[in-house]
């Protein structure tokens, strides 16, 4: 249990930093999804890669964002991407 509030805050403070940013959040452009908890407001957290490589990152699939908050994910040439600042 403290690992998931450490991680929701972590994943907040990097919301909140964000601002109004749409970030590449399509499960399809991901690799190694791995689920590390959950945000304040019940949304799902993952770390992954994207498939064109890069480091671990750390965040959520549009997906499931989608179904609570459609109005923070938006498409984009075929792909989803999610505004992180409307999720919480």
């Amino acid at each position: 249990s403290s690992y998931n509030n450490q991680m929701t805050g972590l994943f907040g403070l990097g919301s909140s930093l964000l601002g109004n940013l749409f970030r590449l959040s399509d499960r399809r452009a991901k690799t190694d999804i791995r689920w590390v908890g959950r945000t304040d407001g019940g949304l799902n957290v993952y770390t992954f890669r994207y498939k064109t490589g890069g480091p671990v990152m750390m965040g959520v699939m549009a997906d499931e964002v989608e179904a609570s908050i459609p109005a923070a994910v938006i498409r984009q040439d075929g792909l989803q991407f999610v505004d992180y600042g409307k999720i919480t």
